[in-house]
């Protein structure tokens, strides 16, 4: 199972993502502990082991990363309308005000979803993101070889592309979830 920055072998083709997703969880835990307790109790064992021990460094889990992240929408944003979205969403905001903040001032938004595929490499190790058509106000973004993502995380990038666009001065913006392909995930990203 899941050891602390490492898969043991036979888990070898196990999908996994950086452990420096969760860093604004837990700031949001410490920041409500009532909250986090209640996280906390519902998640499975396995999860919550790996919730509490993971590092920025670690690899975590596609299948119970994803558990974190959809438990933790469900009990800290359960009045938004998709709370994993909207997690998504403040992730890449998040991530992107940090050092970004003065770079993305400058940058359109076609520019930030251009780097999408550097982003999605950079975290998961499964899966090739590229960008397909895009034009001045649409965009869209393929995720090819990871036919069995959670459609929780589908949902969760959904947002993350949402709040990266926003933070990139885009108004508006709308991401549509196309799930008529397992072999090729899509989302169509508008904005003004």
């Amino acid at each position: 199972m899941f050891i602390l920055n490492t898969i043991e072998k036979e888990d070898k083709k196990l999908a996994t993502f950086k452990g420096v997703a969760l860093e604004l969880l837990k700031k949001l835990g410490k920041e409500k502990p009532e909250l986090e307790k209640k996280f906390l109790a519902k998640l499975s064992p396995e999860a919550k082991d790996i919730y509490i021990k993971a590092f920025n460094i670690s690899r975590i889990p596609v299948k119970e990363g994803t558990e974190i992240k959809d438990v933790f929408a469900e009990v800290f944003f359960k009045s938004q309308a998709s709370p994993i979205r909207h997690l998504g969403a403040i992730s890449a905001e998040h991530a992107l005000r940090g050092v970004y903040r003065v770079f993305l001032r400058i940058c359109s938004p076609a520019f930030v979803l251009s780097r999408v595929p550097n982003l999605w490499a950079a975290y998961y190790d499964k899966g090739r993101c590229l960008l397909g058509e895009s034009s001045s106000h649409r965009s869209e973004v393929l995720l090819y070889d990871f036919p069995e993502i959670p459609p929780r995380l589908l949902e969760f990038v959904a947002g993350y592309i949402l709040g990266g666009v926003s933070v990139a001065g885009g108004k508006n913006v709308e991401v549509f979830k196309i799930e008529d392909n397992p072999q090729i995930w899509k989302w169509v990203v508008t904005w003004e």
